[in-house]
């Protein structure tokens, strides 16, 4: 929703909660009032993973799984595998762990609750040679650490902010 203040001129988006600028999926599953959704461990997945259906690191998952978003054929003229591949790139730049300054890993690693030195070793395993499956399973080694907690949707907004995705987030 676009809102406008009418004394100041300005105008600004307000999303859903659980939402980033830029992205048609959630970062965390939340309930209208903000709350993180916890999935039940009887659902027969594993409850990492479960908690982070239908959200945009359901593509990292899939493809740390060895899931391609694509039918038999031509892979690379798919719109799925397209969007996997740039959902995973988001993931990526969402945690630093593409070329980034240290000081910008630090930040975010200091934001999602993750040691460093962790981060830091999942980005040393990318390479530009490096397959949809190993780039899925470095972010699926950091949502593994992420604890679920009433500030992890900030947290992930402010991660967006720091990796230059979009704008600091204002929580109203």
């Amino acid at each position: 929703m676009v809102v406008l203040c009418r004394g100041h001129g300005h105008a600004f988006t307000v999303y859903p909660p659980g939402y980033a600028p830029y992205t048609r999926k959630t970062l965390v599953a939340v309930a209208p009032d903000g709350c993180v959704l916890r999935r039940s461990e009887s659902t027969g997945e594993q409850p990492d993973n479960a908690r982070w259906e239908a959200t945009l690191f359901e593509a990292a998952l899939d493809a740390a799984a060895g899931k391609a978003w694509r039918p038999q054929g031509a892979a690379f003229t798919t719109a799925k595998w397209r969007t996997q591949q740039r959902h995973i790139e988001q993931c990526l730049n969402l945690f630093a762990l593409t070329p980034v300054h240290q000081r910008q890993r630090h930040e975010v690693a200091e934001l999602i609750g993750v040691a460093h030195v962790d981060l830091q070793q999942a980005a040393q395993q990318i390479t530009k040679a490096s397959g949809y499956r190993q780039r899925g399973a470095a972010v699926q080694k950091v949502l593994n650490q992420l604890q679920p907690r009433a500030s992890l949707p900030a947290d992930l907004l402010r991660c967006g902010a720091v990796a230059g995705m979009w704008a600091e987030p204002m929580f109203l």
